[in-house]
């Protein structure tokens, strides 16, 4: 189901996830604390991060497809053709970390992944009458990362309501972060593929955050 190269991705997002979590007992406490916090975090970020990525790779299963996960990246810096970086900047990586060190660690920005799809052999080889079958429309990309966030939105409910207090906060905090249009996230995708959809997951997201900053 993972690529060699995906699972690197996905670990470095539960590492980063870890740090992100953790950073305020990292660096206010002593090291074995905030070791121990730091490893528990790291649970955490397996968690929520699996529950998104596997929901996603089950979807695109169902839709005949094929789903890569990789680390967010930023490369295009304005609107013209040639406004690109040479390298793309890792921004799921860096990002996260930059806005813990700047809030010291009051900010948990979880987003890290982004993903691209393609259409699986078995796919490609369908036809329809004379049309190939192997085409993906936004509106099956976008439902992936659809998905993928309402797992974490199911994830966060049932966790609250099991007594998993930070496992539901911390869930909402990486639908929250994932679901905004920024860049290649899930969130542009969705909102591309179903406007509607976008909308519905964001209010409930944002709802959810603000409900578990207030009493998760």
């Amino acid at each position: 189901m993972f690529k060699a190269n995906e699972v690197g991705h996905v670990l470095l997002a539960i590492v980063v996830f870890g740090l992100v979590v953790s950073f305020e007992s990292l660096f206010r406490t002593d090291f074995s604390v905030g070791f121990l916090a730091f490893l528990w975090a790291l649970l955490l970020g397996a968690v929520v991060i699996l529950v998104n990525v596997v929901t996603k790779k089950v979807v695109a299963y169902i839709l005949d497809s094929e789903v890569e996960l990789k680390t967010w990246t930023w490369q295009r810096y304005w609107y013209h053709e040639r406004s690109y970086l040479k390298k793309p900047m890792p921004l799921g990586f860096i990002l996260p970390l930059i806005l813990s060190i700047i809030t010291l660690g009051y900010v948990k920005f979880l987003a890290f992944l982004e993903y691209d799809m393609y259409a699986s052999k078995s796919r490609a080889s369908k036809r329809i009458g004379h049309v190939r079958y192997s085409e993906l429309t936004e509106t099956h990309v976008g439902a992936v990362g659809g998905f993928g966030i309402l797992a974490n939105l199911v994830l966060s409910l049932v966790a609250y309501f099991l007594g998993f207090g930070e496992v539901a906060r911390l869930s909402m905090y990486y639908a929250f972060a994932n679901i905004l249009p920024l860049g290649k996230l899930d969130g542009v995708k969705i909102f591309f593929g179903s406007r509607v959809a976008w909308f519905v997951l964001a209010i409930v997201s944002a709802i959810g955050l603000v409900l578990s900053l207030s009493v998760v």
